[in-house]
């Protein structure tokens, strides 16, 4: 079945379509619709148009949708559980983190994506929650469009499936990431004379939208964390609107086409300069706030962050990699993102814009062993369809089905009356006849069961002793052996050993040298089974003027057969 991922961003919606395979998926298609830019338009109607487009030329029974809530609101907490099931986990959770957020069961939704596997110990464990009342605008604007997503999850968690392992099972770790904080608190004493472990590099992975920026850290293929911050291309556009004077859909095009920040106005002209200038103080902010952000996740995870990787439409500003490497101190580059497990089968895939999209596609097929994350929980839950098609389908089917069964039924019943009745009158038919037999003393079932065995047996011995007798003896293989042995020539033959036993058949001796050896082999074949002899390894002291000879051979018993 092919996994739909729908991305709906503010600059526009990207769709990428997914089919599982042995090895991974295939992306069998990736298209971008991009919304209005002119002010004053109502972009849910614009959405809702779109996607009922799309949707016309889609088999719904073929299919499965898998959508994001907005990751404005969607929350993230980074937790430890001394245990690895992942039901007990989704059980503990919300008492485990109530006092870390703001929301309960009953205003949100919790659900726990397993990053790791503690090796011995438990399961270190992100923590997703999000109001109820966004899951129900969701459901709404999926319904209004024509579809029923399958899955609701988050935007970070599903780019996650770009450098994931997301096939496989959660890795085992060996050293725990956030150390620091697992120091026991009764040992103060202790934790305050022991050394600090050194820092765990790890790397970060900026996804910078239209109007936020998801901020993701990981090492080795493991996501550690995330953030979301408020940030995005449109504070750019809004800067070179206000500079410029012109409107906010000319500013977003301007910065799409040839936006650019100066590490160094040498040699840069005046209007360059001026440019660059507009930029930078948006970006500076930008700078600052995310190093800020490292810094808290630095200590809170006790690892150094040493790279950064930017996609994501508003990562498209030349030298932005240079720029936040010079204002946060961490190595940044662009990144298009290539998974080894997804094989592209379109040439419209946009890697730097479309990783939300495809990251929902795979959310989709992943297996139970290591899941999607999926608000639609409880009372959200999708209700099944399946059997309403299928009442619809075969309902026809069925019902004949129904009435065979009926049928077949009543002539079970039938059956087994009759049974029952011819039963009864053969059991009195017996006990009549045993009356009659003088041997049966009392005229019961069991009396004549008895009796019947015994006839049976008596009959069995008999044949028994029909073939006993006709079984022939030792005397009369001897005989046949005699009558096979060539008449009427010269052959003398001196026979110091013959063996009977059952059907085998040995015999050892001597004949003259001028006796054809080959005469007495032809007479022993016609009285053996198969005409199958077989010369027989035995040594036999040598005679002067005579040849010794050595055979065995299976003979029937039975008059009939010799």
């Amino acid at each position: 079945m092919t996994s739909i991922g729908i991305d709906i961003g503010s600059h526009s919606i990207k769709v990428a379509e997914v089919e599982p395979s042995s090895s991974g998926a295939t992306l069998v298609n990736y298209q971008e619709f991009p919304l209005s830019a002119q002010p004053n338009t109502d972009d849910d109607i614009i959405i809702i148009d779109i996607l009922r487009n799309y949707l016309a030329h889609i088999d719904l029974e073929k299919v499965t949708f898998n959508v994001a809530i907005n990751q404005n609101y969607v929350t993230h907490r980074r937790t430890f559980f001394p245990f690895k099931e992942r039901h007990s986990i989704q059980r503990a959770l919300p008492l485990e983190i109530e006092d870390d957020v703001p929301f309960t069961p009953e205003n949100a939704i919790f659900d726990a994506k397993v990053l790791s596997y503690q090796s011995g110990t438990g399961a270190n464990v992100l923590a997703s929650i999000t109001p109820r009342e966004q899951i129900e605008e969701s459901l709404q604007a999926c319904k209004d469009s024509g579809f029923e997503p399958s899955i609701l999850s988050c935007e970070t968690l599903a780019y996650s499936n770009l450098f994931e392992n997301w096939n496989d099972l959660p890795p085992q770790r060996t050293d725990l990431v956030d150390r620091v904080d697992t120091l026991a608190e009764d040992d103060e004493e202790e934790n305050e004379s022991s050394e600090i472990p050194s820092r765990l590099d790890a790397g970060a992975l900026l996804h910078i939208g239209r109007s936020k920026t998801l901020l993701m850290i990981y090492q080795n293929k493991e996501l550690l964390t995330c953030r979301t911050l408020g940030w995005g291309a449109r504070n750019l556009a809004t800067e070179v609107h206000k500079k410029y004077n012109i409107p906010l859909s000319e500013a977003f095009k301007e910065l799409e086409s040839k936006s650019f920040i100066l590490i160094s106005t040498e040699g840069a002209t005046e209007a360059q300069a001026a440019f660059s200038n507009t930029l930078e103080e948006p970006l500076a902010q930008f700078g600052k706030r995310l190093k800020l952000t490292y810094m808290e996740i630095e200590s809170e995870l006790n690892i150094s962050i040493n790279k950064c990787s930017i996609t994501g439409g508003g990562s498209q500003v030349k030298n932005l990699g240079p720029f936040l490497t010079q204002r946060t101190e961490v190595s940044t580059n662009p990144l298009a993102p290539e998974i080894p497990t997804i094989r592209n089968r379109t040439s419209s895939y946009n890697s730097i814009t479309g990783g939300v999209a495809l990251g929902l596609a795979i959310e989709g097929i992943k297996k139970p062993r290591n899941p999607a994350t999926n608000f639609l929980k409880g009372e959200f839950a999708r209700g099944s369809h399946g059997f309403g098609k299928f009442k619809e389908r075969w309902g026809s089917t069925i019902r004949m089905g129904v009435a065979g069964f009926c049928i077949l039924l009543i002539h079970s019943c039938v059956k087994s009356n009759m049974s029952e009745t011819n039963y009864f009158e053969a059991q009195d038919n017996l006990r009549t006849l045993a009356k009659k037999e003088k041997s049966i003393k009392r005229a019961s079932s069991r009396a004549v069961q008895e009796f019947i065995r015994n006839k049976k047996q008596l009959k069995t011995k008999m044949k028994d002793l029909e073939k006993i007798e006709e079984i022939n003896s030792a005397l009369d293989v001897v005989a046949s052996l005699s009558k096979a042995v060539p008449s009427g020539r010269n052959i003398q033959m001196d026979i110091i050993q013959l063996k009977i036993k059952d059907e085998d058949v040995q015999i050892v001796g001597y004949l003259n040298q001028s006796d054809n050896l080959q005469a007495l082999e032809t007479g022993l074949k016609s009285i053996a089974r198969k005409k199958a002899i077989r010369k027989l390894p035995l040594k036999v002291t040598p005679k002067p003027g005579k040849k010794s000879f050595a055979y065995s051979f299976k003979t029937s018993r039975l008059s009939r057969g010799l």
